[in-house]
């Protein structure tokens, strides 16, 4: 612009260079705006993400555990002292497989404890209670945020996993 206007011999005035300058100005300021907004969201959409994935995970277990137990308040091997460790062996291999199928993760039988009924106790009142403990890794993008936020190493271990536990207790079907 400031060639063209010189060619023609009209004098340049300073109004024009400095809203030129603020236009710039404006444009990098922008950039730098949608750069933030854009960093910001994709954290807000990683968190929405992993903290769905583990309400997603605490449902899976829920789910395991209400199955297995359910399944062992019907199996008449539960209620015979001298079986019971057949059938407890059975219904951490329904919950291990349930979790294998639907997450894909392994679980192992540590994490899982099956409660026989009572022996001897009053008929209908018995119970069966399947009880499952694990962790779940910290989603990536909670371990990134940390990083970038300069997180101590104490404080990335006190997060490093997010306990998962589910408990199901059922009536025993005698």
């Amino acid at each position: 612009m400031r060639r063209a206007l010189k060619t023609i011999g009209v004098k340049q005035s300073p109004r024009l260079t400095l809203a030129a300058a603020r236009g710039q100005a404006l444009r990098g300021q922008a950039i730098v705006e949608a750069i933030g907004t854009i960093l910001i969201t994709s954290l807000m959409m990683g968190v929405l993400t992993g903290s769905t994935y583990y309400l997603y995970v605490q449902q899976v277990y829920t789910s395991a555990a209400r199955d297995a137990a359910r399944m062992a308040s019907l199996n008449a091997q539960m209620g015979n002292a001298g079986t019971q460790s057949t059938a407890r062996s059975s219904t951490i291999s329904y919950v291990q497989d349930y979790i294998e199928d639907t997450l894909g993760q392994t679980l192992g039988s540590e994490s899982i404890t099956v409660t026989p009924p009572v022996s001897g106790g009053t008929v209908g009142n018995r119970q069966v209670t399947v009880e499952i403990e694990t962790t779940l890794d910290t989603p990536v993008v909670l371990s990134a945020l940390m990083d970038v936020l300069g997180a101590s190493d104490a404080s990335k271990t006190k997060v490093a996993s997010i306990p998962v536990y589910a408990k199901a207790t059922m009536r025993y079907e005698e």
